[in-house]
């Protein structure tokens, strides 16, 4: 995952995202949210997913693809000192453990 993600924003607004790096060195996939105005709104849609949408976009919502990352959002936190940091997981990581859902309801469900 690249470094800096510039996300796609209204207006003249500039929204980043600075990947946070491990001490061990290994990859990172989380992410400090960067704002070019301090507005924003954040707070939890229906079914309790958390939700963070920056002054001009992009909307970043827990479970959701983001594009410009090409992941899925795993997680949105606020830590003093540092800001909002998201934490991403790979959208094939996502799709693989919604099929394994998916198999495990359907072998539940099946009935022979």
């Amino acid at each position: 995952m690249k470094d800096l993600i510039k996300l796609k924003s209204r207006g003249h607004e500039e929204n980043y995202l600075k990947k946070l790096n491990k001490p061990d060195g290994s990859e990172s996939k989380t992410y400090v949210l960067k704002v070019s105005t301090s507005y924003l709104r954040c707070g939890e849609l229906e079914g309790g997913k958390k939700f963070i949408d920056p002054s001009g976009g992009s909307m970043i919502v827990v479970g959701s693809y983001l594009e410009e990352v090409e992941a899925v959002v795993k997680s949105i936190d606020f830590i003093m000192g540092y800001g909002y940091i998201i934490t991403f997981e790979r959208w094939m990581n996502c799709l693989r453990r919604e099929s394994m859902k998916l198999s495990s309801t359907m072998a539940r469900n099946c009935t022979l």
